[in-house]
């Protein structure tokens, strides 16, 4: 899911996997060692060197501070592609237990992926490129 959002994102602006040179991958339904920015890069066979950072279990506030690394990230290398991934998957969590107090608990949250870049070119202004959601 997270990969095929980082996909989508990258044909709406014109873009090649070749082309990321920063992936910063949010997520705050699980820890995964090695992280999230790992297994895509490995899976889309990204370039190895492609810098990556991953924010994981900060809750909604997780995503302002990938913005706020992509974006110190974008200035620092004026011209480079970075982009935010951001990918839940709750119902990898959901408990089944048959009580209406999980059963409305488990309708809060959803599966979904998104990002969106930022090249330094689009001073400091994040633009949605792509988001995919689904349950």
């Amino acid at each position: 899911m997270g990969g095929q959002a980082l996909q989508a994102c990258l044909k709406n602006i014109g873009a090649a996997l070749s082309d990321l040179r920063h992936l910063c991958c949010v997520t705050s339904t699980g820890y995964l060692t090695p992280g999230l920015s790992a297994r895509i890069i490995k899976d889309l066979g990204i370039d190895p060197h492609c810098s990556r950072s991953d924010i994981v279990g900060m809750g909604c506030n997780a995503g302002l501070n990938a913005l706020n690394v992509v974006a110190g990230w974008s200035a620092a290398h004026p011209g480079e592609l970075g982009v935010v991934l951001c990918t839940e998957a709750c119902s990898a969590a959901y408990a089944l237990d048959g009580t209406m107090r999980t059963a409305v608990v488990n309708s809060l949250s959803g599966d979904g992926a998104a990002a969106l870049r930022d090249d330094a070119r689009s001073r400091g202004e994040f633009l949605a490129a792509a988001g995919l959601g689904g349950r």
